[in-house]
């Protein structure tokens, strides 16, 4: 597909590119992304690269980032919270099921 050259915009929402956006390995939001120099393969495919000198900083690939979350230290707030939320949740969930197995546990035993 050709890339549009004529000055037309696009709206794209930010939820359909958060995957795009995202880090096959931690799958944490991309920074500071890298391109492969003389097309020495990609490194999510697993394909050959020859040395880290092959990988070149790509700052055109992080301005788009930054336009499309302009408050990046915001969204990692957020995720923060959203993680520190689910942890507090599991760890009560699992202090109440070892509860319960305790007490049936001693009420076997009585």
């Amino acid at each position: 597909q050709e890339a549009i050259m004529d000055g037309t915009e696009i709206a794209v929402s930010p939820r359909s590119l958060h995957s795009e956006l995202m880090c096959p390995i931690c799958l944490d939001m991309l920074k500071n992304t890298m391109t492969t120099k003389e097309n020495k393969e990609c490194p999510t495919c697993r394909k050959k690269l020859v040395s880290k000198r092959s990988l070149r900083p790509d700052p055109n690939f992080d301005a788009l980032i930054s336009k499309i979350y302009p408050s990046r230290d915001e969204y990692e707030a957020h995720q923060d919270r959203v993680l520190a939320k689910l942890s507090r949740l599991h760890n009560q969930q699992a202090l109440s099921s070892s509860i319960e197995e305790g007490l049936k546990m001693q009420a076997m035993h009585r």
